[in-house]
């Protein structure tokens, strides 16, 4: 009797410690790389081991995932400028179900989209409070989850490499979880970011960005004001975006001495990028439209 209540308070506690394990992100975990990027863990049929390999069970459950690299702007990034900080941003997005939690890991590689190349470690700095930065046994650092996270978004800085780097690519994987302590019945996604290298043609290009002021902001109507720098009057462009970088309207405006007001349609609930374009001038803010 005693020797089974022992089997069964260990099999209780090796099970918790897998649990817990599991939960804390597979670099800082279990040494591994599970992004799929090449030179990471693989199966022991080559196949690439991440998320999906253990987390993809579930019928009732379903995610996607999307990496967003948005400059200081809030502009999202199709291409990196040398030494510049951007946020990269990892949102595991529930399509059919409702997760209890959600994890994910990211590595960031100097080469193409399939190709090996020298993972950029010392790129990363300030992850969200549900992120850290770990290093793995391949040597390798990655951004992962700290633990099981309520929420579905994680972001951390990244600084792009110098000057003739060439293209960067982003490996990341994510789950959503139902919480029952083992990884059946949940969900698992991959995506990957190929972000060739820009280059600045002028000072002029440099400098084309300038503050832009929304107000009623959190917008919970069909009009917009707006501010930018005074030198900017007559017509301009004006597009919105999801936090996805999609585009979801456009339309032209008069500016008189960078002040417009503009009359959207209805929006769904959430974070947009605003973008006002005028000649080779740029101004760029976040409007979050309320229901």
């Amino acid at each position: 009797m005693k020797f089974r209540i022992l089997y069964t308070l260990f099999g209780l506690a090796f099970g918790l410690f897998l649990f817990t394990a599991s939960s804390g992100g597979r670099a800082s975990v279990a040494g591994e790389g599970n992004t799929g990027a090449p030179g990471d863990a693989t199966n022991s049929n080559g196949t690439p081991k991440t998320c999906v390999t253990c987390h993809n069970s579930s019928t009732t459950m379903a995610v996607t995932l999307d990496i967003v690299v948005l400059d200081e702007y809030d502009v999202v990034a199709t291409k990196y400028l040398p030494g510049q900080t951007y946020e990269v941003r990892v949102v595991v997005e529930p399509t059919m179900g409702t997760p209890a939690a959600y994890g994910f890991q990211m590595v960031a590689l100097q080469a193409p989209q399939g190709e090996d190349g020298p993972a950029l470690n010392d790129s990363w700095a300030n992850p969200s409070d549900n992120a850290k930065i770990a290093q793995a046994g391949n040597g390798r650092k990655y951004v992962e989850q700290k633990g099981p996270s309520a929420t579905n978004e994680f972001t951390v800085q990244w600084t792009a490499p110098p000057a003739g780097s060439g293209t960067v690519t982003f490996y990341a994987c994510g789950n959503g979880v139902n919480g029952n302590g083992s990884n059946s019945g949940d969900a698992a996604a991959c995506a990957v970011l190929e972000l060739p290298e820009g280059v600045v043609n002028s000072l002029a290009e440099a400098q084309r960005t300038t503050p832009l002021r929304l107000w009623p902001n959190p917008l919970r109507g069909h009009v917009i004001r707006l501010s930018a720098n005074e030198v900017w009057t007559g017509p301009a462009r004006v597009r919105l975006h999801d936090i996805d970088g999609r585009l979801v309207w456009e339309n032209t405006l008069v500016l008189n001495k960078g002040a417009a007001e503009v009359q959207v349609p209805d929006l769904t609930a959430g974070v947009y990028l605003l973008h006002l374009l005028q000649n080779d001038r740029l101004a760029t803010a976040r409007i979050i439209v309320s229901q």
